[in-house]
C-alpha cells in the first residue's frame, strides 16, 4: 500500500489499478512519462516505445540542439535508459577528453601560513586582530575542478545512484569517476543546473556538458513520498516532443525565442474580450518583429490519433484561431500509421492542418519529415518575410543529427 501511494505520487500520470481476483497485486499503466523511480527496494522502469536512444536524441536536441553528437550506435545494446544514458555520458565524455582534460582559473579565499595571491586586508584586521599568521589570502588556482567536469561529475553519480543494471553501464560510470578523480562533488538543483559559458576553448565539451544538464534536471531526490530513499529520474514525453518540434521548426526557419516563442512567453493572449478569463499558450507561434501580430499557431500532441481526432485537441486549436483571427492553424501529432487529411470548421470556421512526425524512423528520416513541416509553417505563415530567408535559398541550411 505505502509503495502504491509513494508510486502515485512520484509519477502522476502513472495509473495504478488493482488486479482482478487479487488483493495485494496492482496493474501499472503508463501514460507519457517515461524513466525509472526508486523507492526503497521497489525499482520501476517505465520504458520508452520508441527505444532510450531515441529518447536521448530527441530530449538532447530539445533541451540543446548545438550539443547534440548522436552516439546511437554505442546506444544499441542498452537494456534500459538509465543504461543508455550512462552509455551517452561516457561515450560523449571521452570524445571531449581527446584533446585532454580541461582547466581553469578558480578564485579561492583561503588562510595560509604563507602569502599566496592577495591578502585580504580587511579579513585579516577583523578576523585575526592584526597577528601577522596565518594568512587570509584571495589566489586564482590553475585547476580541472571547473563546471564542465563537475557537470558530469555530478551526472555520473546521480546515475549511479539508480541501480544500473548491466557490468557495461556501470564500468562506464567508475571510468567516468576516474577522469574525473578531484573534482568536486557540487549538488546542483534540477530546477538550476547552471550553463558553462562557452568559447573556443571549451566547445568541445558541449556535447557531454549538455547531456549531464539534462539528466541533473530530469532526475531529482524526492521526499514527497516520506522518505528521503525515493529516487527518480522521469522525461515527461509530452514536453520532449513539444520543444523538439518548437526548437527544430525554429532553427530551420531562422527565427530566435522571441519570434518564436514557447508557450510561456508568448505575448499575452486570451479567448474572451475581458482578458481575463481564459487566457492561451499556444505551443507554437510566430510573431512579427514587434509581437503586434501572430502570423502563424500551432499545436503539438505526443499521442497517436486513430481515425479521428479527439474533440478537445480541435476545441484547442480552435480557441487559438478565434483568438489570434487566423484563416489557418497547425496540429503535429506524434507517429501514426493513419493519413489524417486537413479540414475546416463548419459555416466558413478556419482551416485546421494536420501532420504526423514518425517517430520511430531514423533521425536522418525525423529531419526530412521537420524540413516539411518547416515549409508548411512557412507557407501558413505568409511565405518569406526580412531576415528569414525560405530554406532552398539557404545553402546547407538543415541540421543533420
Amino acid at each position: 500500500m505505502a509503495q502504491r501511494d509513494a508510486l502515485s505520487e512520484l509519477v502522476p500520470s502513472l495509473r495504478i489499478s488493482p488486479t482482478a481476483r487479487t488483493s495485494d497485486h496492482y496493474d501499472l499503466t503508463p501514460g507519457s512519462t517515461v524513466g525509472i523511480v526508486r523507492f526503497g527496494d521497489l525499482s520501476v522502469q517505465i520504458e520508452p516505445k520508441i527505444g532510450p536512444a531515441k529518447v536521448i536524441a530527441l530530449s538532447s536536441l530539445a533541451f540543446d540542439p548545438r550539443a547534440w553528437k548522436d552516439p546511437s550506435a554505442s546506444l544499441a545494446s542498452s537494456v534500459g535508459l538509465v543504461e543508455a544514458l550512462t552509455t551517452a555520458l561516457a561515450t560523449l565524455t571521452r570524445q571531449a577528453l581527446r584533446s585532454g582534460l580541461l582547466q581553469g582559473y578558480r578564485t579561492t579565499d583561503d588562510v595560509l601560513a604563507t602569502v599566496k595571491g592577495r591578502i585580504r586586508f580587511a579579513t585579516q584586521v577583523q578576523q585575526r586582530q592584526g597577528l601577522p599568521l596565518p594568512v587570509a589570502v584571495t589566489y586564482d588556482d590553475y585547476t580541472h575542478d571547473v563546471l564542465e567536469h563537475q557537470l558530469i561529475r555530478a551526472a555520473a553519480n546521480r546515475l549511479g545512484q539508480m541501480r544500473v543494471r548491466t557490468p557495461h553501464a556501470r564500468q562506464d560510470l567508475t571510468w567516468l569517476r576516474l577522469q574525473l578523480d578531484g573534482v568536486a562533488d557540487r549538488p546542483f538543483s534540477p530546477t538550476q543546473v547552471p550553463e558553462p559559458h562557452w568559447t573556443r576553448i571549451n566547445e568541445r565539451y558541449r556535447p557531454a556538458v549538455g547531456l549531464a544538464r539534462l539528466i541533473l534536471a530530469g532526475m531529482s531526490l524526492e521526499s514527497r513520498a516520506g522518505s528521503r530513499d525515493a529516487m527518480a529520474f522521469l522525461i515527461d514525453m509530452n514536453t520532449v516532443f513539444e520543444s523538439f518540434v518548437r526548437v527544430s521548426l525554429r532553427d530551420r526557419l531562422r527565427l530566435d525565442s522571441r519570434t518564436f516563442p514557447d508557450g510561456n512567453h508568448t505575448p499575452r493572449l486570451y479567448l474572451d474580450r475581458e482578458r481575463r478569463w481564459v487566457p492561451l499558450k499556444p505551443d507554437l507561434s510566430w510573431w512579427d518583429r514587434q509581437r503586434t501580430g501572430c502570423r502563424f499557431v500551432g499545436d503539438c500532441k505526443y499521442k497517436r490519433p486513430d481515425l479521428s481526432i479527439a474533440n478537445a485537441d480541435v476545441y484547442q486549436m480552435h480557441a487559438y484561431l478565434t483568438a489570434l483571427n487566423l484563416p489557418a492553424g497547425l496540429m503535429v501529432y506524434a507517429t501514426t500509421d493513419q493519413f489524417l487529411p486537413p479540414f475546416s470548421v463548419v459555416h466558413g470556421g478556419p482551416r485546421i492542418e494536420i501532420r504526423q512526425v514518425n517517430l520511430a524512423e531514423s533521425l536522418d528520416s525525423i529531419a526530412d519529415q521537420m524540413d516539411q513541416l518547416a515549409e508548411t509553417v512557412r507557407a501558413m505563415a505568409g511565405g518569406t518575410v526580412s531576415g528569414t530567408p525560405a530554406m532552398s535559398e539557404v545553402a546547407g541550411s538543415r541540421p543533420r543529427w
